[in-house]
């Protein structure tokens, strides 16, 4: 990054960081990577750019995001205020 947009990509912890939204099928392999965001830039917004600009979701699909994206038809997001523990789960009933 040029030292003039430096303070573009400063985050919420002071460093200095990029917003990547990276896509990932069962086959292990990225099928899309949208990079060049600013630190702070919501996870929305980066993922509304992906849309505009080719990223696509096939029909019957879902992505699964974290709490930082809003609801939409194509990624599920966790409950908010739920936490979830995998050590939690492993006490449940099989």
């Amino acid at each position: 990054v040029p030292e003039a947009n430096l303070n573009h990509f400063r985050d919420w912890k002071g460093g200095y960081s990029w917003t990547v939204l990276g896509v990932c099928g069962f086959d292990a392999l990225f099928h899309w990577v949208q990079t060049g965001w600013e630190g702070s830039a919501h996870d929305g917004t980066v993922y509304k750019d992906a849309l505009q600009t080719g990223f696509n979701v096939t029909a019957g699909k879902y992505y699964l995001g974290d709490a930082g994206f809003g609801l939409d038809k194509y990624v599920l997001v966790p409950y908010r205020g739920v936490r979830y523990h995998l050590k939690e789960w492993a006490r449940g009933q099989r």
